[in-house]
């Protein structure tokens, strides 16, 4: 009996194991495992609060005739997309769960987005190990070699016409099966607001993302599908929180309706609640699903009291310092909204955190908490812009300091052909990309900042990256691109710059410099200058007053001096937002 238990044992433990795939890591010796074993490398590049990554992990992942074949023909690698940038972005347009699958020399043979059941999984593993598919037929979005002036006028026509046809003036967000509000979109029309299409858009959509609201918790769902905004996909992530506070407070600062300042209150709540840990970081996202692979329609749509009884879904608890600084950036356009120190505080403490634990040896910024393959771009320029918005507010040097170092190294190391790279090349490993919307986001940052310290390199870095990404390759590959448009306005035209130059420091008002850090607009400089040496060549400004007085500056103008916030947000309406 003993020997027939030890044979039972036996088997179910070699049974269990068989249905599990070897999962690896994706890194440089597993295409040097490749190239020794002539294996094709698989990635499932996941999220873990995406409910088709749960089913395709339990379901397809499991099912013993693909977890044979991939273990004896592949090496397998699972990542969290969260947690690999490198990969998250060169991805990104495959969503979630992603299947790419690379020859052992590290050629892309296949790519998919979502699901993929098991039988039909398996018939293309087994046309690639028989050399039925020999590549992709997607090209990668690398630099172009030179773009005329003509060309750059054609494709800024070509992008604007796809923006206007592909917005949905009825119900709001793109023209699409899925509905969520685009930042880019929101704020091209937002700038663009005396456009009465753009208007209506934007109205329309900013109203409907309410009902992407958790009413119980707050918090906005991922997005919604079915062409409307009512039937959500129920993930929360730190990132589109922290874009929906900036949204809804920039569009409540337009329309005054408070609506939309609850509403970012909400979500700071939600975020506070769920979303907090005790070093001041803030995790990374909240599972769609209750129970892994099943929908959760009946959940959601339940009060506070019968969700606790049910549980709680994961939370990821992994913060990242992308994420982490864009949801610092938030908290002080919350404080400047609100006059709340206590958002102050939260942002300070999530900075220094970043400064504290993420620097690496070689100056950048690690994505989490293990120190990264190689430097992702994301991180890097996310943490850039909001040192410098912290140094607007605050006017602590250091943090300047720490700001132009970073983007520095950024133009030194990711600076390449044209544009700028997704992360640091490393051998053995996969080629980094050119990544549209990183190198618009980047782009930006350097122009206006550029343009403020003078740095001429930041400025010529920005106007290549500009004609790179109006080139005809970049526009054969996009789809609506509102912030190519942006970045475009941008570099031909120079920034006001709002300076609160201060005598008496005892008479600091902080509804002025809160007036001047709330303005919903990013090519705008503000700063309250409370020594003569802050800006150099505004010595003649320092010169001509003596009282705690507001002036906003372009290298031709200079406003008549404000003294009140009232003034302040007068000038802003009628001169800057064009209201």
């Amino acid at each position: 009996m003993k020997k027939f238990l030890l044979v039972l044992l036996f088997l179910v433990l070699n049974i269990a194991f068989a249905q599990n795939i070897h999962w690896q890591h994706l890194d440089t010796s597993v295409f040097e495992k490749a190239k020794k074993l002539k294996k094709p490398v698989i990635l499932h590049l996941a999220a873990n609060w995406c409910h088709w990554c749960h089913v395709m992990e339990e379901q397809t992942y499991h099912h013993p005739k693909v977890v044979d074949y991939i273990n004896k023909y592949f090496i397998a690698c699972m990542e969290d997309h969260d947690q690999r940038p490198d990969l998250a972005n060169k991805y990104r347009d495959y969503g979630w769960p992603a299947t790419i699958i690379f020859s052992y020399g590290g050629k892309e043979l296949f790519k998919n987005a979502g699901y993929i059941e098991a039988e039909e999984y398996l018939k293309i593993l087994k046309e690639i190990k028989e050399g039925k598919i020999k590549s992709s037929t997607k090209n990668n979005t690398n630099a172009s070699t030179s773009i005329n002036s003509s060309t750059i006028q054609k494709n800024i026509s070509l992008i604007q016409k796809d923006v206007m046809n592909n917005i949905d003036v009825r119900v709001g967000g793109f023209k699409s099966e899925q509905k969520s509000l685009d930042f880019e979109m929101f704020e091209y029309a937002f700038n663009h607001y005396n456009n009465d299409t753009l208007k209506q858009w934007l109205d329309i959509s900013v109203k409907n993302s309410l009902d992407l609201m958790d009413n119980v918790w707050g918090g906005v769902y991922q997005y919604s599908t079915h062409r409307d905004w009512k039937h959500a996909h129920y993930e929360k992530l730190l990132s589109i929180q922290a874009r929906y506070v900036k949204m809804y407070l920039w569009y409540y600062y337009l329309s005054n309706d408070s609506t939309y300042y609850k509403a970012a209150i909400k979500n700071y709540e939600y975020v506070n609640r769920f979303l907090k840990k005790k070093n001041g970081t803030y995790a990374n996202a909240q599972d769609a699903d209750l129970i892994k692979g099943q929908k959760a329609h009946d959940y959601y749509a339940s009060s506070e009291a019968e969700r606790l009884k049910q549980g709680i879904p994961a939370i990821d608890t992994n913060a990242f310092t992308d994420n982490n600084s864009k949801w610092a950036e938030s908290l002080i356009y919350l404080y400047a909204y609100s006059g709340n120190q206590k958002y102050l505080q939260e942002a300070e403490q999530t900075i220094q955190y970043i400064l504290q634990y993420r620097k690496r040896e070689d100056g950048f910024f690690n994505h989490g908490s293990m120190q990264d393959i190689t430097p992702a771009i994301v991180d890097q320029m996310y943490f850039a812009k909001t040192l410098l918005l912290f140094y607007r507010l605050n006017g602590n040097l250091k943090y300047r300091e720490f700001a132009i170092q970073l983007l520095d190294l950024v133009v030194e190391k990711f600076f390449s052909n044209n544009c700028i790279k997704s992360y640091l090349p490393v051998k053995n490993y996969l080629e980094p990309d050119c990544i549209v919307s990183e190198n618009i986001e980047m782009a930006r940052i350097l122009n206006l900042y550029g343009k403020i310290f003078y740095r001429e390199k930041w400025i010529s870095a920005a106007k290549v990256i500009s004609d790179y990404l109006l080139s005809d390759d970049v526009y054969d590959k996009i789809i609506i691109e509102p912030g190519i448009l942006s970045l475009r306005e941008e570099v031909v035209e120079e920034p006001y710059i709002g300076l609160y130059v201060v005598h008496k420091l005892n008479e600091i008002d902080n509804n002025v410099v809160r007036a001047l850090l709330k303005v919903p607009k990013f090519y705008m400089f503000s700063f309250t200058m409370k020594d003569k040496n802050d800006f150099p060549d505004k010595e003649d400004i320092w010169d001509s007053m003596d009282n705690n007085v507001v002036f906003f500056c372009t290298s031709t103008f200079c406003s008549s001096p404000l003294f009140s916030d009232k003034e302040i947000n007068q000038f802003l309406l009628l001169r800057v937002l064009n209201r």
